[in-house]
């Protein structure tokens, strides 16, 4: 994902190759990396967390997807 494609608010999957992948909402965006909460976590990543994400590692999401899987919060 480029930094230019990143907004506040936007739901993305993150995660390195081979490891399970994350659902996170962007809270900031700076030049290198994009402030995120995890809204679907793991072991490792609990619900709630912040992380600093490159965007190398982030792909967007479409928010009626994340819906239909029931990973948003009610």
């Amino acid at each position: 994902m480029e930094r230019e494609q990143a907004h506040v608010g936007m739901l993305v999957l993150f995660g390195r190759d081979g490891e399970s992948l994350t659902v996170a909402r962007i809270l900031k965006v700076n030049p290198a990396r994009a402030k995120v909460i995890v809204i679907d976590g793991c072991e490792s990543k609990p619900v709630g967390c912040k992380w600093n994400v490159p965007y190398a590692l982030m792909k967007p999401v479409r928010e009626a997807t994340a819906t239909e899987q029931s990973v948003l919060p009610n």
